[in-house]
């Protein structure tokens, strides 16, 4: 019920409930949320904008964004989550809860998140503050609280659990834990999608050390995430820095996302490395307080790979099959080209004009 839910259409959802119609850059004049002002300044500038193609809204003013659920929460103010499900519903779906039926409309898991999400965070807080993580930056849905384990919970993009951290482990134990095998999951509640630069990293913990910045957590098994589509959506077109923990682990995935990310040939404009000190991750450098220095300082990071086409190149190549195997392009006579294989033969194909 939850995914059905979010799968409404959020531009229809803000203007039949403010009465407000976007423009044809799907803009608002105003942001329609009682809590911010934008657009009501002297320059009556908005930043208030839907994304029709993946279903959200944001206003890069009040930083508020995402779902037609979360926009009823902002609206109606006091409004949990289950009002705006059970409203939206009704309203959208024709589906009315009744104090019978309620329960069995919704799965386990489904059940088990609402309980979850309900709980109060002070304790969830208390722990990521003491791991020195600016909890009052972090959007709402950022985190929760898992009563029942004593850890702080976290969801990724489609709400399925990706990790659980456990707040006082018992010796020996494990401090993360997750029931179920994670298959090709991300933790996006931190990716700012106007933003040109995105870290991906292998925990939610590094995430949110770095709440100023725009970064996603990915997992699955043996941390080998293979939905080419998926993870498209989040690194089209952006310079993604690989922030890995320098360890065996952290350089194993290194490795991994490198090559996942060269051989799918994605739409990106740089890859680089963020070399982190030997045997730490972000939280560490958060803890000892050398983190917004370390990421402000440009010998951190490594370029790995950089699309030559987002900048001029003054000569021709003088290894094509070289530079077509690097780039997967090379350049000839002022012009770009690509080498692809049609019926068994090498062909080159004309790709791109001189910049």
């Amino acid at each position: 019920m939850i995914e059905r839910v979010k799968q409404i259409d959020v531009k229809t959802i803000i203007e039949k409930e403010t009465g407000k119609k976007f423009n044809k850059n799907n803009f608002l004049n105003e942001c329609p949320l009682p809590s911010c002002n934008s657009g009501k300044g002297p320059n009556k500038s908005s930043a208030f904008s839907v994304n029709t193609k993946d279903n959200y809204f944001h206003c890069f003013s009040c930083g508020v964004g995402g779902t037609g659920i979360d926009f009823m929460m902002h609206l109606k103010k006091g409004w949990k989550e289950r009002n705006a499900i059970k409203y939206l519903a009704k309203e959208y779906l024709n589906i009315e809860f009744t104090s019978k039926n309620e329960t069995s409309e919704l799965s386990k898991f489904e059940k088990t998140v609402f309980a979850i999400k309900e709980n109060p965070l002070q304790k969830a807080t208390r722990y990521l503050v003491s791991r020195k993580i600016k909890t009052k930056s972090l959007p709402k849905g950022s985190y929760y609280y898992d009563s029942w384990h004593k850890a702080v919970a976290f969801f990724d993009s489609e709400e399925k659990f990706i990790n659980r951290r456990i707040i006082e482990p018992v010796n020996g134990s494990p401090k993360s834990w997750n029931k179920n095998g994670l298959k090709n999951c991300i933790y996006d509640k931190q990716f700012k999608p106007e933003f040109d630069t995105v870290f991906v990293h292998e925990g939610v913990i590094n995430v949110l050390s770095i709440p100023s910045y725009s970064g996603i957590a990915i997992f699955s098994s043996s941390n080998k995430f293979t939905d080419k589509k998926k993870l498209e959506k989040y690194i089209d077109d952006k310079k993604v820095v690989l922030a890995f923990d320098n360890d065996t682990s952290g350089n194993r995935c290194f490795e991994y996302y490198k090559n996942l990310l060269i051989s799918n040939r994605y739409n990106l404009h740089s890859i680089l490395k963020l070399k982190l000190p030997k045997g730490k991750d972000a939280n560490d450098l958060l803890i000892s307080g050398e983190l917004d220095n370390f990421l402000k300082n440009k010998s951190s990071y490594e370029l790995i790979w950089e699309n030559v086409m987002t900048k001029p190149i003054p000569t021709d190549s003088e290894d094509k099959d070289k530079d077509n195997q690097k780039y997967f392009f090379y350049k000839e006579n002022s012009c770009y080209y690509t080498k692809d294989i049609s019926k068994g033969k090498s062909v080159a194909k004309k790709s791109y004009p001189t910049l």
